[in-house]
């Protein structure tokens, strides 16, 4: 709360810790009880609590919660999802950023670090490492396999070592604002 309250300063007063459900284990029920309860709170404070709430993802959980509570949950992804497309300047600005810095990391892998010898776990290291570097904030879900580790289609990486002419999908996702790649390469 106390760095939302730094990154946030205007929102101070309205800022409200997460109840986190996913991973409470035995405790998943009251805990998407209790995350339920908080929002309902704030749709009761704001005399909306009996109109429709639009939550685009969700688990079953929160579902239950939801409808126990009474609260009148509707199907918002569709909205949501056309909301995505629609683009600022400023974001369509980014996304040209995080792109050219992705075509500079395939470059880097095809022509630069994908040899003979290099472990998987080593390739998403330098990847890792190359997107920091320019200046991405979270780097997630690099997906690197070869050899058998392409079917079934794998989505980690091992210290496999890989060989010549061994396929190796890439996958990256980081957020710089957004990006995501999907490419072949072979070892040369």
């Amino acid at each position: 709360m106390e760095c939302a309250k730094l990154d946030a300063p205007w929102l101070a007063d309205r800022i409200k810790p997460a109840i986190t459900w996913t991973w409470s284990e035995g405790a998943t029920e009251r805990q998407a009880k209790l995350m339920v309860n908080s929002v309902y709170d704030i749709l009761k404070k704001h005399k909306v609590h009996k109109e429709k709430v639009g939550i685009d993802i969700m688990d079953m959980w929160i579902y239950e919660a939801f409808k126990q509570k009474g609260v009148n949950v509707v199907n918002a992804w569709p909205t949501m999802s056309e909301a995505r497309v629609i683009k600022t300047v400023d974001e369509l600005e980014c996304l040209k950023q995080a792109c050219a810095i992705g075509d500079s990391c395939y470059y880097m892998i095809r022509d630069e670090w994908l040899k003979p010898g290099i472990r998987e776990s080593e390739l998403v290291a330098l990847c890792n490492k190359f997107l920091y570097e320019k200046g991405f904030e979270h780097v997630y879900e690099l997906i690197c396999a070869s050899g058998g580790h392409t079917n079934p289609y794998r989505r980690w990486f091992t210290d496999k070592i890989g060989g010549p002419g061994h396929l190796r999908p890439r996958g990256l996702r980081a957020r710089r604002l957004f990006h995501r790649l999907r490419a072949h390469l072979h070892v040369r």
